[in-house]
């Protein structure tokens, strides 16, 4: 499942994958959007949680300072 193709969509059960070399895909909505279509299981996958980790929260620092 694609998290843009399929708005709407609840599944059981689902993998997140993640790689840093996708930074540009790599923010907390993208995330959140990811995990609320996951009822009950949420499986994250990466090449490099401590780089996808700051990724996720450089892109938070820089919408706090927006607002």
């Amino acid at each position: 499942m694609n998290i843009h193709l399929e708005q709407g969509i609840t599944i059981k059960d689902g993998i997140i994958m993640m790689s840093e070399r996708e930074w540009v895909l790599n923010f907390d909505a993208s995330l959140l959007v990811s995990v609320n279509r996951i009822a009950e299981h949420a499986t994250l996958i990466t090449d490099n949680p401590e780089r996808i980790e700051r990724q996720i929260t450089a892109e938070c620092r820089r919408k706090d300072k927006r607002t």
